[in-house]
């Protein structure tokens, strides 16, 4: 299966039209796989299936309004439109060499740009999505007036069934446990690395340390090309059985670190509340698909604190900077969901923050300590939380203030009571704990730097953000001394480790299962 084809479609879908003639009716077609031409969901498809190899390939298209230019004028036009190609469940063994079944980036011998994502929440377990760069023409509406531009964009273009497990169903855990304590200590630590590139001695301490993912900070506005060049860097730093993870902060609004040709501008929390039901979820998916196409697997986002309407202004980390999805728990908890849910369908994995609530303090933990009285245990506002982990939330930040109402003695990061009791124990979460920023953050300054992570590990944390490279190799050493030499603390790490590799399984980054 070395042979790659090769089908794009060259417009966007504009709108959906009736066609006339008889069609098969049947909601429970599946009309990506089934030959003939069908009505599903009040759409009309039309698929061909053919052998291919050891398989077979099916080629679904779909009615729709199409837009070409002709002569300097768009036309809309109804036809026949290609959707996707849909390789049947094969051997994953039998598409070894063949990019479009396994995780990579590739130029086609035609000049165009591909990638593809595998074992992901928008693919399953078992299969690969591929997307290609493409040409096309982009329809906006305003006002009842359509307008039409080119753009570049990676379009969607085939996906790849498997028969068989990954690593034969290899357990995360047991992956885990055949690496050494140092590569264990090494994945719960992600360090910074700027987004202008890559720099020798966080090289350096990244190889040394095991560290097993990075965050890009530093706001850009250079595109794609260049954060891809960023993330290759990055990425070469892992290995074929454990690649590196690569996060980045992309919310939306001052939250995105992220931009230039390439990116969306995407607007602020507050505004992307506004949206009609259903509208945030397509778009999160849109901005995730550009995250991927650079190689990044993992957005810490979204926001689930809520911010009561008359502390919008007061609340510097969270509602000064409209990141909070308006001043509503419902509708807070509907706009995460959708955010979730649409950064899921593209491969990309999810950070809900800053549990157990960030929207009531008036400090910014970046810049100084930060005291919340209102949260209590229970608190109603942990719905939105809910409604993310609900819609398949990759992992959870904790925050670094301290709740009175909670654990007066400890900042949320370092709250056993918070993460074990009321995290796991009440909310039921069970994947990765994440720590807000631990090296360079104010409200943790306080406490030595080589201390911070392995607190958070104790608490019952899972993955330790480190802003500040120069803290790296202590921060990584005190872990490593913490659980050679009690071996509770070793279990604690292993069982952290396994949580990250599983999501780094849910990010298509390696191959295995909880």
């Amino acid at each position: 299966m070395r042979r790659v084809a090769v089908f794009l479609v060259a417009v966007m879908v504009a709108a959906l039209a009736a066609m006339g003639g008889t069609v098969q009716a049947n909601a429970e077609v599946n009309p990506y796989i089934t030959e003939g031409t069908h009505t599903v969901n009040g759409r009309q498809w039309r698929t061909t299936c053919e052998p291919y190899s050891q398989t077979k390939r099916c080629r679904a298209e779909i009615w729709s309004t199409q837009v070409r230019q002709i002569n300097g004028r768009f036309v809309a036009e109804n036809q026949w439109a290609f959707n996707n190609l849909t390789y049947l469940a094969s051997p994953r063994a039998l598409w070894k060499g063949n990019p479009l079944g396994f995780r990579n980036r590739w130029t086609a011998t035609d000049g165009r740009r591909w990638y593809t994502q595998c074992d992901t929440p928008a693919t399953g377990r078992n299969g690969c999505r591929s997307y290609a760069e493409s040409r096309v023409i982009e329809a906006t509406k305003k006002g009842g007036v359509w307008t039409y531009r080119w753009v570049t964009k990676y379009l969607f273009n085939n996906i790849v069934n498997f028969t068989s497990q990954p690593r034969n169903g290899v357990a995360c855990e047991d992956l885990a446990a055949g690496m050494t304590l140092a590569e264990q200590v090494g994945q719960l630590y992600m360090v910074a690395v700027s987004t202008r590139g890559l720099d020798a001695a966080t090289s350096r301490a990244i190889t040394e340390t095991h560290t097993g993912s990075v965050v890009l900070l530093r706001n850009s506005t250079a595109g794609a090309a260049a954060i891809t060049a960023v993330t290759e860097d990055v990425a070469a730093l892992g290995t074929d059985a454990i690649p590196v993870l690569i996060a980045v902060d992309q919310e939306g609004g001052t939250v995105q670190r992220l931009k230039g040709p390439g990116f969306s501008n995407i607007p602020t929390a507050v505004d992307q509340a506004a949206l009609p039901t259903g509208k945030l979820r397509a778009a999160a998916q849109g901005w995730g698909e550009e995250l991927a196409a650079v190689g990044i697997h993992y957005n810490l986002a979204p926001v689930a604190d809520v911010v009561p309407k008359d502390k919008q202004s007061s609340n510097a980390p969270i509602g000064a900077l409209k990141r909070n999805y308006g001043n509503d728990r419902d509708v807070a908890a509907r706009s995460v969901a959708e955010f979730t849910e649409g950064m899921g369908a593209a491969g990309i994995a999810t950070s809900l923050k800053h549990f157990p609530g960030l929207g009531k303090v008036t400090t910014n933990t970046d810049f100084g300590a930060a005291t919340d009285t209102d949260v209590v245990p229970g608190d109603k506002d942990w719905v939105v939380f809910t409604a993310g982990i609900d819609a398949g939330a990759s992992s959870v930040m904790m925050s670094s203030a301290v709740f009175r109402n909670l654990d007066p003695d400890n900042e949320g990061v370092f709250s056993t009571i918070i993460i074990r009791d009321m995290l796991r124990g009440g909310l039921g979460f069970d994947k990765v704990v994440i720590a807000d920023d631990l090296g360079a953050a104010a409200a943790v300054a306080g406490i030595p730097a080589a201390q911070r992570g392995t607190r958070f590990i104790r608490a019952g944390g899972d993955l330790a953000i480190n802003a500040n490279p120069a803290h790296l190799k202590a921060m990584v050493a005190n872990t490593l001394a913490a659980a050679e030499t009690n071996e509770g603390f070793a279990s604690r790490v292993a069982e952290s480790a396994a949580r990250v590799l599983e999501l780094k399984a849910e990010a298509g980054l390696l191959e295995c299962q909880r």
